[in-house]
């Protein structure tokens, strides 16, 4: 069986669960289309020396001809990525002159997005091309923590046709973006994101995703600075919900200043396992912008806490969730639930997602067959809610 073939069968997969490996783009077989997108990429400026540089393992390849083939053939399938020695705008004008059937334009379309993304810095330097009109894809800007790498890949492109805009605001808490005084200053930077936004023709919507930095860490800051060693599952869960309904007014505030419609997506499932967070796992940037001591004293502080395990700690993540569910309806804001699809069957994340640390991040382990999966899930919900009028 060839590559793409293999490639074909998982796309058919895709649905079926966390484990499915998700589909690559649909080229056409014939060695004729191989060797004309092979031409067309050397004639756009594909970077084969770069490929060579970044991908040694690809074997003896000898000139650019091969590379761009050994791309064309089997690279794009295996989630390699490539350069472009022009820049977009020129890469994009190439492109609609080629004399080539409009599928093979439209995959060379989706090459260059992909190519811009993974270049581009989380916080959305780099990305502005993202922001250009194409008649392959709509951009989406992912407005986020730094859990929205979930959504910065290729395969938002290939299924549901939105290229992921960075502009993620690492460290930030969903509670602190209404608090002119937060350190970050995360709010008002957002609020800056937006009407920066508000002009870009075809923007439909934008990607919200915070929550993760208050239950995950502001919590048990708060519960050092207060001394509270014990454990209080009551008082865990108001705090989840009260850090909704902060982040649900800062959100009533933004929408209402902007046409652009917030897709608010849920916390995800905590990631760390019991035995990394009772180790004191911290994150320096997020002890940075949240806590009162030094990453070492507050290490010692961790270690002292009585920590929730696991499924309790994936319980709160569900009430702050469920908060902010209902006061998304209650506001007129569509909320799209990606809590739900991550659990596995112990209650906890789905082992597929954490695949390659095991629980000793906090993160997702985004470039994985399942995270990719729920990507094109994501990406081709929203596209059938934007056929549907976003109703």
């Amino acid at each position: 069986m060839s590559l793409l073939d293999l490639a074909r069968r998982v796309g058919r997969r895709m649905r079926g669960g966390p484990a499915d490996a998700p589909p690559a783009p649909d080229i056409p077989p014939s060695a004729g289309a191989d060797d004309a997108m092979a031409q067309a990429l050397l004639a756009l400026g594909f970077d084969w020396q770069a490929y060579l540089t970044d991908y040694p393992g690809v074997g003896a390849l000898a000139d650019g001809l091969e590379c761009a083939r050994h791309f064309q053939t089997s690279g794009r399938h295996e989630w390699l990525r490539i350069r472009f020695a022009h820049p977009f705008a020129e890469v994009q004008t190439r492109i609609e002159a080629l004399d080539l059937p409009e599928a093979l334009k439209d995959q060379l379309r989706i090459d260059l997005a992909a190519s811009a993304l993974w270049q581009a810095a989380p916080a959305g330097v780099g990305a502005e091309d993202l922001l250009r009109p194409s008649p392959s894809y709509r951009p989406l800007p992912i407005i986020s923590d730094s859990h929205g790498q979930l959504y910065l890949t290729e395969q938002m492109l290939w299924s549901g046709r939105w290229a992921p805009v960075p502009l993620l605001n690492t460290g930030a808490s969903a509670r602190g973006l209404g608090n002119p005084e937060s350190r970050g200053k995360a709010g008002q930077r957002i609020r800056d994101q937006l009407k920066r936004l508000d002009a870009t023709p075809g923007l439909q919507a934008v990607l919200m995703k915070f929550g993760q930095v208050d239950l995950e860490f502001v919590y048990d800051y708060r519960r050092v600075r207060d001394g509270a060693h014990a454990f209080d599952l009551a008082d865990a869960q108001a705090f989840a919900r009260d850090s909704a309904r902060r982040y649900l007014a800062f959100l009533r505030a933004l929408q209402a200043d902007t046409p652009i419609r917030l897709v608010v997506t849920a916390a995800l499932p905590p990631s760390l396992n019991d035995a990394a967070l009772r180790e004191g796992y911290m994150n320096a940037h997020i002890v940075q912008l949240h806590a009162e001591l030094s990453p070492d004293d507050l290490r010692v502080a961790l270690q002292r806490l009585e920590m929730p395990d696991w499924k309790t700690r994936t319980g709160l993540a569900a009430v702050f969730n469920d908060e902010l569910a209902a006061g998304c309806a209650e506001a007129g804001l569509i909320f799209y639930d990606d809590f739900t699809p991550l659990l596995g069957p112990d209650g906890v994340i789905h082992p597929d997602f954490i695949l390659w640390h095991g629980g000793i991040d906090h993160h997702l382990c985004a470039t994985g067959p399942a995270a990719r999966a729920q990507a094109g899930r994501l990406s081709a919900d929203l596209a059938a809610m934007s056929q549907r009028g976003w109703a």
